[in-house]
């Protein structure tokens, strides 16, 4: 009986609320809001992880002939954009079509890396973490040695002044056990962006703990992000070279 009255007042309630058009010094109103029903057929959207099979759909699909995708810049003016949203993801789109719509056809989205940065990891997983979701360059192998000497000892100390730390090995099987000072700031390349692009390097804090645990912290402010940025751009512009030269393409972001 509930459904029933339910279904009654739906259907008062449409009878009640036909809209009135009323024309006030020129422009019309209408008393209620409306809302276009669009039953245009969307294309349904392809996700990939990587640039490479992006721009492989781009060239055999979207651009492959007049399609409802893309047209030729002559006959229509329709473009494919592709859009650089953050480090991790692109977007593509069409240019706005008769009725102000676009299609958004082709996305990838980049893993991200699973490091933890500002927390601490104990000894065996940092080394794990460096070896994995770094790239290997000077300041990744200065952390590496520098633990293989940690590593060593039985036991250490930390001074810290809050700028530079030194470490104190106080026995171990090295016969020089001593002080060591340990850079504060390393430039580091994480896996951060898509693989098939430079990893842009950036400066981290790098922190030992007195419980045998280790940490870096992030220390460029986020500037990474705009090179990374740029790398896909430069990957996806000579990927694409042709296609942005004939107008047939533009990269955004």
């Amino acid at each position: 009986m509930t459904d029933n009255n339910s279904f009654v007042r739906d259907i008062r309630d449409i009878v009640e609320a036909n809209p009135q058009i009323h024309e006030i010094e020129g422009e019309k109103y209408s008393s209620i809001n409306l809302h276009r029903i669009d039953t245009e057929h969307h294309v349904s959207q392809l996700c990939f992880n990587d640039l490479s099979s992006l721009v492989e759909i781009i060239k055999t699909e979207a651009l492959a002939g007049p399609t409802r995708l893309f047209e030729p810049a002559e006959h229509a003016s329709k473009k494919v954009n592709i859009i650089i949203n953050d480090p991790w993801s692109v977007t593509v789109c069409t240019t706005l079509g008769e009725k102000n719509n676009r299609e958004y056809p082709y996305g990838t989205n980049a893993e991200k890396s699973p490091f933890m940065f500002g927390q601490s990891y104990d000894f065996e997983k940092f080394v794990i973490a460096l070896r994995s979701m770094f790239v290997d360059n000077e300041g990744r192998k200065y952390i590496l040695d520098l633990l293989k000497q940690v590593g060593s000892y039985d036991d250490y100390s930390i001074d810290d002044n809050g700028v530079m730390q030194n470490i104190k090995a106080s026995s171990g099987v090295h016969l020089n056990a001593g002080e060591k000072a340990i850079n504060p700031i390393v430039r580091l390349m994480p896996y951060r962006t898509f693989r098939e692009v430079q990893q842009p390097e950036s400066d981290f804090l790098f922190r030992m703990l007195n419980d045998k645990r280790f940490a870096l912290y992030e220390a460029d402010g986020g500037v990474w992000k705009l090179e990374a940025k740029d790398n896909i751009r430069d990957y996806l512009a000579a990927a694409l070279g042709e296609e942005i030269k004939n107008g047939t393409v533009v990269i955004l972001g």
